[in-house]
């Protein structure tokens, strides 16, 4: 009769054997970028960055430390990837972040994870390649773009919305990462990744939103998944024949930049002086303490019924100048430098992938998406001690005149440096920045002009002023392949 330790060692091969098989399924090269691609790009570098991310989902787990703090190789290779950097740069990046990362852990023990009891585990670390190997089966039986839609906005059961935008967006970062370049083995990732985080955000109610656009699906029908909407090209259409003085207004309701200013003067939203340190028990916190009021203002933000294209595009630009105003503008007032804060910063690195991601939904999941992640950057600006906004001084077009500046050189260096710096979140964050200014970058003073101090002194520039600020706090010249990893955000 074998032993317990024999049977252990049976059924440990088994399970290795299924990951492995499961993820054999599964492809890790890049494909074009629906997003940002840069001249650079190259059949050697595509192939550089899918021998990391292989390597990487083998050997190293999704947290580096029992704090789980995020792996971000996949992020910053294809990050980098995306800016033009050769295979070598991509290469020395991985072995830079290699030191840091811990070993891969073996799938746990009398977990077979199937339809019916894939939410027995979650949030629990432990199992996440046991998750990594069900996601890995689901994303090759269903697709990855489906797989997504299904477990994340179309079920409220493993609250997978939650988690997604939960750590500060790094699934929903991750797995959007995957669909940006196709790569249904990193959309496995981030799922995976997703059932082991934590619910802080579960008192914004996203599964209510799911529950409600159930409901609509069924009255207004889902769009043609064959006739699928292209993000850019509406933008360029939305905005060709703009009215250059005019303020963009909500047609019912209020636009986000207003509700920030109510969020900013309401007394009941004011930080408890003793939150808890830690960023995630902070967010916690503040979700389970001010929810209802968050609630209140954010309800505001309307949709129209029919749920059109165009109404999903510009609010989801709404968004991206939110999340960016309120990472470069906002600091407590006192002696200490400005700061650039570490957390919010994830509002700008996540926006990225809204229109990759929203291309790919229902019109009901598009709205439950739009919603759930403005009440999450609400919720995290609050957490973060609602830090005052310096929209005018520190974003505002009067502050620097750029009429005599070089601003595609300065992009060009910009890029350069954020390709090969060595810090990831630097380089995700001058991505993102560029991404946005070429999409938005041409609007004009004014377009968010509401009662929120220095709002009516913001224009397309803001993406650019952003990524100076950026680079002015990290470094200019801290390269990938040489420089001993820092943490410079604080």
């Amino acid at each position: 009769m074998a032993t317990a330790s024999t049977d252990d060692r049976a059924e440990m091969q088994n399970l290795n054997a299924l990951l492995k098989k499961s993820l054999s399924f599964l492809n890790f090269k890049p494909g074009p970028s629906s997003a940002f691609l840069m001249p650079g790009v190259s059949a050697a570098s595509a192939e550089a960055t899918r021998a990391v991310l292989t390597e990487n989902t083998e050997k190293y787990h999704c947290f580096f430390n029992d704090m789980h703090f995020h792996n971000h190789i996949a992020h910053h290779v294809l990050a980098m990837y995306s800016l033009g950097a050769p295979p070598a740069l991509i290469k020395a990046a991985f072995e830079h972040e290699v030191p840091e990362q811990r070993p891969a852990l073996p799938p746990a023990l009398g977990k077979i994870f199937d339809e019916k009891n894939w939410t027995i585990h979650l949030g629990d670390d432990k199992y996440y390649p046991n998750y990594l190997s069900f996601f890995s089966t689901e994303v090759a039986r269903l697709g990855a773009v489906d797989a997504v839609d299904h477990y994340v906005f179309r079920q409220t059961e493993g609250d997978m919305l939650n988690r997604s935008l939960g750590g500060v967006y790094h699934p929903m970062i991750h797995w959007g990462y995957g669909l940006e370049f196709s790569i249904d083995g990193v959309v496995a990732e981030g799922l995976a990744i997703a059932a082991v985080h934590s619910t802080e955000l579960s008192k914004l109610q996203f599964n209510h939103l799911i529950k409600i656009s159930q409901e609509v699906s069924s009255v207004i029908g889902d769009d043609n998944p064959n006739n699928k909407p292209n993000f850019q090209a509406t933008v360029q259409q939305l905005r060709l024949h703009e009215v250059a003085s005019r303020a963009r207004r909500a047609s019912e309701g209020l636009t986000a930049f207003e509700i920030l200013n109510r969020v900013a003067n309401d007394p009941q939203l004011e930080p408890p002086q003793n939150r808890p340190s830690d960023p995630i028990a902070s967010l916690a916190d503040t979700c389970e303490k001010k929810s209802d009021k968050m609630l209140h203002w954010t309800d505001q933000w309307h949709f129209q019924p029919e749920l059109h294209w165009n109404e999903i595009v510009s609010k989801t630009e709404e968004l991206c100048w939110l999340a960016v105003a309120i990472y470069a503008s906002s600091y407590q007032d006192g002696p200490s430098p400005y700061q650039l804060d570490f957390f919010l910063l994830h509002g700008v690195t996540s926006c990225i992938f809204l229109p990759t991601i929203l291309q790919n939904l229902s019109k009901a999941s598009q709205k439950v998406l739009l919603t759930s992640y403005f009440r999450s950057v609400i919720a995290l600006w609050i957490s973060r001690g609602r830090p005052p906004l310096h929209l005018s001084q520190e974003l505002g077009a009067k502050n620097m005149d750029l009429h005599e500046v070089d601003i595609s050189k300065n992009w060009q260096a910009m890029i350069s440096s954020a390709m090969t710096h060595s810090d990831e979140h630097t380089t995700k964050t001058i991505r993102t920045l560029a991404w946005a200014s070429q999409l938005f970058g041409r609007a004009s003073q004014g377009v968010y002009a509401c009662e929120l101090p220095g709002s009516g002194e913001l224009d397309g520039s803001i993406f650019y002023r952003a990524a100076l600020k950026t680079l002015d706090k990290q470094g200019w010249k801290r390269d990938a392949r040489t420089e001993t990893r820092a943490f410079l955000w604080y």
